[in-house]
């Protein structure tokens, strides 16, 4: 299980961070200062945090969620879910999933989403996504809680699927469990509401 411990004191626009690692990805972490109880390291709030947080998403993560929204027929679905880092600022991202209606025994192709997330100069994230018939631009930012690392994105370009008015996806790490929740606003539904929920385990 990967552990994070961050201990955070702010200092104008710096913090100094010390953590704790129990984790595959402690090797790429060796900078610092060395010191009981792990590693101190001056750094931007933002920028190397997400840096960070990159490390710790790389890999691959499979799970079985469902999905439901007021237009369509409920169903169960399990995606396989891969990060690939393309450089200290950007990590690549594959996305493929299979649904199941209610009532049905077999497994149905679906969704199948590619895209980047990268590190803004304004120490914000960015997302790109390229689905079939849809592509999206997303804005995010990360917030470490207490046992886990929350990432929200809010949509502010979508482009060739006039049904959409907006989308959000929130993924919260937690060791090697990775919750993914993802919500939207249609031309039919007048509010954003939850689409998809569900947590994926690390496999490698």
């Amino acid at each position: 299980m990967n552990v994070l411990r961050l201990l955070l004191y702010y200092e104008e626009e710096h913090i100094i961070c010390t953590w704790h690692f129990e984790t595959r990805t402690t090797s790429n972490w060796n900078t610092g200062c060395q010191s009981e109880g792990g590693y101190h390291k001056t750094m931007s709030k933002k920028s190397t945090t997400s840096v960070q947080v990159f490390d710790l998403l790389e890999g691959t993560w499979k799970g079985e969620g469902r999905g439901q929204y007021p237009t369509i027929t409920p169903f169960d679905y399990r995606e396989s879910l891969i990060f690939t880092r393309r450089d200290v600022k950007t990590v690549a991202y594959e996305q493929r999933a299979q649904k199941r209606y209610d009532g049905q025994t077999e497994w149905l192709e679906s969704h199948w989403e590619n895209g980047f997330i990268r590190i803004l100069e304004t120490d914000e994230l960015e997302m790109t996504s390229a689905q079939i018939g849809r592509s999206e631009v997303l804005i995010g930012s990360i917030e470490s809680l207490e046992n886990l690392i929350r990432i929200r994105f809010v949509s502010k370009v979508i482009t060739n699927d006039p049904r959409m008015i907006s989308t959000a996806r929130t993924f919260e790490l937690e060791g090697d469990a990775l919750h993914y929740e993802m919500e939207m606003q249609t031309m039919k539904v007048n509010r954003s509401i939850p689409h998809l929920k569900i947590v994926l385990q690390r496999m490698r």
